[in-house]
């Protein structure tokens, strides 16, 4: 940046100049084991217990799951309309779960609105980390 800003000769000097910056370094990331996500499952609000199944038997994104409708769910596939790229996409998935969201669908929160990313999870923490 400083050096286009001296290119642009919208600065005099750049303050950066030799100076050395550290690398990031990425921290490794932990995968959930099998008994992590059954004592999430089983500590969480039974209200949004198929809502977090969802997610994680299918890899979609909270927004993507949020917009779900019965339709959405055809045989033991879930069509995701509207993805992130903008493109449709299929995600094959168990009949029970098909049969559950069939049911179920869409998800709301307690109170009937949209369930809202930050303030759940930092719900559910707090709740799992007691």
């Amino acid at each position: 940046m400083w050096t286009d800003a001296l290119e642009e000769d919208l600065v005099t000097n750049n303050p950066w100049h030799g100076q050395k910056t550290k690398q990031h370094e990425a921290k490794p990331k932990g995968i959930m084991t099998p008994a992590e996500y059954q004592k999430i499952l089983l500590d969480l609000d039974p209200h949004f217990r198929l809502f977090i199944e969802t997610l994680a038997n299918t890899g979609l994104r909270w927004s993507e799951a949020l917009r779900l409708v019965p339709d959405d769910v055809i045989g033991q596939t879930v069509h995701v309309r509207k993805s992130k790229s903008r493109r449709p996409r299929q995600v094959k998935i168990s009949a029970n779960l098909a049969d559950q969201l069939r049911a179920s669908l869409p998800f709301r929160g307690k109170h009937g609105g949209k369930i809202d990313n930050g303030t759940f999870w930092s719900g559910v923490s707090y709740r799992l980390c007691k």
